[in-house]
């Protein structure tokens, strides 16, 4: 018993002796704050166990901690709500830049021959600035759409009364054409007509030959101005009150054995609005496309054919001619005017003809 006894105490003193010599070999291993900075400015105010309070306008953050570490030694830590990421440094110094208003929680570790001692916690709150409060960007973000709003009330207001004085000027620019200058013509294409009745037997050939040319030229004049008063008067800005008119004019141009055939359902395109400068486009590109079948093409058949998709018209005219070369006809100013005039209103146009083998002409004309 008495040899029991002093194994015992033995292994005791041992015991006494490793905890000394590991304490001795351990420095201190329990991780303080020594000093906070706020803006590079001793903070005085936290004290162990509190959170540590940011004002808004203090938000670089510097802490510095004890124990000194030696060479073997490191830190690590991470600032929950901030980043997950963890880091580890030598320098008994942890620092943050301009911290966005919240509460966060700061985890600190010291590091020592490869274990983990003494993890430590500090609670931030950083106090939120006017503009991140909740209430102040719902109210901000009020605002401007109130703003918004109110700037395209007045920009609709300002077009649709730009949009009616447009009309109203156009309507009254048709109507003074129609009254005054279509009354003109009308009467020097009648007096012309009188005068050349009433002095028949005195008229030499040469001024018969003038006053035909007046006549000649009045018509033209007249027939100008009416498709003039008809571009601008905006009653006509609809898609389906083109194809009527020209409908009418291919079948005035085309001579009767090369009547135009209309492939096109009305309701498809009824009540659908293009611009002024869209439709004298459409009408001059489409006068430009039948004069040339008129005058070069030798066709026997021409065809026309419309079709409403998505958020266009297809407009594709062809005829059954002589064809001819695509590359060769733009470098001269036939098609150039076309091109320029499709450009100038947003529409596609695809040229595609051979000789001997017609053309096709084939229009996209956007929706408004």
């Amino acid at each position: 018993m008495k040899n029991l006894t002093l194994s015992k105490t033995f292994i005791a003193v041992c015991f006494l002796i490793f905890l000394s010599v590991d304490c001795i070999a351990q420095p201190d291993t329990v991780i303080g704050i020594q000093n906070v900075f706020l803006n590079n400015t001793k903070d005085t105010t936290y004290s162990k166990g509190k959170n540590l309070i940011v004002e808004p306008a203090k938000r670089n953050l510097r802490i510095e901690l004890y124990p000194p570490l030696s060479i073997k030694d490191s830190f690590s830590f991470y600032l929950e709500g901030y980043s997950l990421d963890t880091v580890k440094t030598h320098f008994p110094t942890i620092q943050f830049t301009n911290l966005i208003g919240g509460h966060y929680i700061l985890n600190i570790a010291l590091w020592r021959d490869g274990h983990k001692y003494a993890p430590l916690k500090i609670n931030i709150d950083v106090k939120e600035k006017l503009i991140e409060q909740d209430w102040f960007q719902i109210t901000l973000f009020l605002s401007i759409l109130l703003v918004i709003s109110g700037f395209s009330f007045l920009a609709i207001q300002y077009n649709y009364r730009q949009k009616m004085r447009d009309q109203n000027l156009r309507l009254k620019l048709s109507a003074d054409l129609h009254e005054r200058i279509g009354a003109l013509l009308t009467s020097i294409n009648v007096w012309a007509k009188v005068l050349k009745r009433e002095l028949t037997d005195q008229l030499t050939e040469e001024n018969q030959e003038t006053i035909n040319k007046i006549i000649g030229s009045s018509k033209d004049a007249t027939q100008k101005l009416r498709e003039t008063i008809w571009l601008t008067n905006p009653e006509m800005d609809l898609m389906n009150k083109l194809f009527e008119r020209m409908s009418k004019t291919a079948t005035e141009m085309l001579k009767p054995d090369t009547q135009p055939e209309f492939d096109y359902i009305p309701e498809e395109v009824e009540n659908m609005k293009i611009s002024m400068r869209q439709r004298e486009d459409v009408f001059m590109m489409f006068i430009e496309i039948i004069n040339n079948i008129r005058k070069h093409a030798e066709a026997s058949q021409a065809f026309v054919t419309i079709r409403r998709e998505k958020h266009f018209v297809r407009l594709i005219i062809r005829d059954n001619g002589k064809g001819f070369d695509v590359e060769q006809a733009y470098e001269g100013h036939g098609l150039k005017s076309l091109h320029w005039r499709a450009k100038r209103s947003f529409i596609q146009l695809n040229i595609q003809s051979e000789l001997g083998q017609g053309a096709t002409v084939t229009m996209v004309i956007p929706e408004l």
